[in-house]
């Protein structure tokens, strides 16, 4: 299961999503489409939103995929989200 960690924080605008980790005190710009990809993974299990994306995007399942675990891999390693275990 993915969720945003615990000091995490985020505000949506227009162009995209700032993301805040006030423990690390780092924040970043994400654009669309990863912005996409954050908010429905904030709602939504990881299946879920890679079938998303795959529509949203028109990508074969196997590209939307890439795109959803890169974000996630590169927002894990950003200290933005963690993963848990039970899936997702």
């Amino acid at each position: 299961m993915i969720r945003s960690a615990p000091d995490t924080s985020w505000i949506v605008q227009a162009d995209g999503v700032v993301l805040v980790n006030s423990r690390r005190r780092t924040a970043v710009v994400v654009r669309y489409p990863e912005a996409a990809v954050w908010d429905l993974l904030t709602r939504h299990p990881v299946a879920e939103v890679t079938r998303k994306v795959a529509c949203i995007a028109s990508l074969e399942r196997e590209e939307a995929e890439r795109v959803v675990r890169s974000a996630i891999d590169q927002w894990v390693a950003q200290g933005f989200l963690r993963e848990e275990a039970g899936g997702g």
